[in-house]
């Protein structure tokens, strides 16, 4: 259904995503900026509506209200994207004004429009109006050097929850992105390490690695939160990155546990304390202490994942009278042949045959076969459009290591396929299947590596780092398995399941 979203700083990497992505499935946006920059014009050329203010200041922002009024614009959702990290700095060397300032842009300023256009709200919306907010970092620990962008992000998050208990008709949601390589950073990268601390330095290494959070993840993650019911989204902050958004598990656990974003937020902590990545859908949240309980166990018994989502699926044997199992993405025969002309003869690297490479969606490891035939039932039920996947770039597993596993990504991705995976979680959990615990990063394995071969695997990243395949249309995903025979290990499909129709 289409609806109108007012996009308050569209100018801003994720408000001009997410712009981008809405008008593209039909929606009407409307957006306000500070700047105006080119990607702007173009999205004026696809009927975006743009109104100037600053947030910064009250006297702008009251003049943009104004207009907005005038418009007489009523919304269906209401998406607030302004973000500063200045003044970054210990709180006694920073200018007072500065913090302030801050303060405003990232809570008082996003406050008084939020009050001022309420108003204006749609309320027969199917789902009620929404207004989003994005989070940051610092709400479990402390963000040193960042105290006015952390303690504003803070104060969103409680704000959100005030909200949504004295305003019955509408939602209120809050969401943390994760590290997204957006123009937010450089303010730590102008402050230099003397005022950043060692944020500095980790800044620099996440832009230039693989770990950050890709922009397509959070739109969907955004799309799901426009298109979830109120007691599932509202007053709730959730982590793009940690929390498993989406699955039908944490609709039925949210929904009957006021206390659930507490929990979730208690899991994120102690995960980042024990230096643990992992999908919280592992574990249950129909009691808080039992979680809590859970939670240690897991802590204490689970090593951090250094190859995510199962790039290998043949190790240990499987147990009769079960099957080891994964779903995957398919390749084109163009591209799996441009993936084995990246192979060189290298001791020490053993390179997968081409006729294995696939994309991991989930690995599930071993189903008692009673399970199987629900399995094979909900997979049938996952219904999401088509879309293009790129082949592009290289990396390894682990990233600060010695390699393990050289693999090939998918670029930014697209926001599909995040669509996908989340939905395919929420069949296999409704089909009563566990799985590991460990994050999605899409990628097809093309090598295993010994210990000794890291120096030369490091030589081959980059020699091949400006890889690129052409995009291939995604149609369809596959119930696979995975068998380690005498000649190796053997995947092999058992179903394959259409996008669009699901059988």
């Amino acid at each position: 259904m289409k609806q109108r979203i007012l996009i308050i700083s569209a100018s801003s990497d994720i408000g001009l995503a997410l712009s981008k992505h809405w008008i593209a499935i039909g929606h009407e946006v409307i957006g306000t900026y500070r700047r105006a920059s080119p990607a702007m014009e173009v999205l004026r050329q696809h009927g975006m509506k743009f109104i100037q203010y600053d947030l910064a200041d009250a006297r702008s922002t009251e003049r943009g209200i104004v207009e907005l009024r005038q418009h007489g614009i009523s919304w269906d959702a209401l998406v607030f994207c302004p973000g500063a990290q200045e003044p970054v700095g210990s709180f006694l060397d920073v200018d007072f004004a500065e913090w302030v300032k801050s303060i405003e842009i990232n809570f008082t300023g996003q406050m008084r429009m939020t009050h001022a256009l309420l108003p204006l709200r749609n309320t027969e919306s199917p789902r009620g109006p929404l207004v989003l907010y994005f989070a940051g970092g610092g709400t479990n620990n402390a963000t040193v050097n960042y105290s006015a962008y952390t303690i504003s992000k803070i104060a969103l998050i409680k704000m959100c929850e005030l909200l949504d208990a004295e305003i019955g008709d509408s939602r209120f949601t809050i969401l943390g992105p994760g590290w997204v390589k957006t123009k937010i950073h450089d303010a730590t990268l102008s402050a230099g390490a003397k005022k950043a601390g060692g944020n500095y330095q980790r800044t620099i290494e996440k832009l230039a690695g693989n770990e950050c959070n890709p922009m397509e993840r959070v739109v969907a993650c955004c799309d799901w939160v426009l298109t979830s019911p109120r007691a599932l989204v509202s007053g709730r902050n959730f982590s793009v990155v940690f929390d498993a958004w989406g699955d039908a598990w944490d609709r039925r656990a949210i929904a009957a546990e006021p206390n659930a974003a507490v929990v979730r937020n208690l899991r994120r902590e102690m995960a980042i304390k024990n230096g643990l990545k992992f999908n919280l859908t592992k574990l249950p949240t129909n009691h808080f202490w039992a979680d809590h309980l859970m939670l240690t166990k897991v802590c204490q018994g689970q090593k951090s994942v250094d190859n995510p989502d199962g790039a290998e699926h043949g190790e240990g044997p499987s147990s009769e009278g079960v099957e080891r199992l994964f779903i995957a993405l398919q390749l084109p025969e163009a591209i799996k042949a441009a993936l084995a002309d990246l192979a060189e003869p290298i001791p020490g690297i053993s390179w997968i045959r081409p006729n294995q490479f696939h994309l991991t969606l989930r690995f599930l490891g071993d189903v008692p076969a009673a399970h199987i035939e629900q399995l094979d039932a909900r997979l049938a039920t996952v219904h999401v459009g088509s879309f293009l996947l790129p082949v592009e770039g290289l990396g390894a597993f682990p990233p600060k290591s010695p390699p393990r596993i050289l693999w090939a990504g998918v670029g930014h991705g697209h926001p599909h396929l995040y669509q996908l995976r989340q939905r395919l979680d929420d069949a296999v959990l409704a089909a009563g299947v566990d799985f590991d615990v460990r994050t999605f990063q899409p990628h097809v394995t093309l090598a295993r590596c010994t210990e000794k071969a890291g120096a030369a695997a490091s030589q081959w990243l980059r020699r091949h780092r400006e890889f690129s395949a052409p995009p291939f249309r995604v149609e369809s995903f596959d119930l696979c398995e995975s068998q380690r025979l005498k000649t190796g290990v053997q995947h092999t499909v058992k179903r394959r399941y259409s996008l669009a129709t699901g059988k």
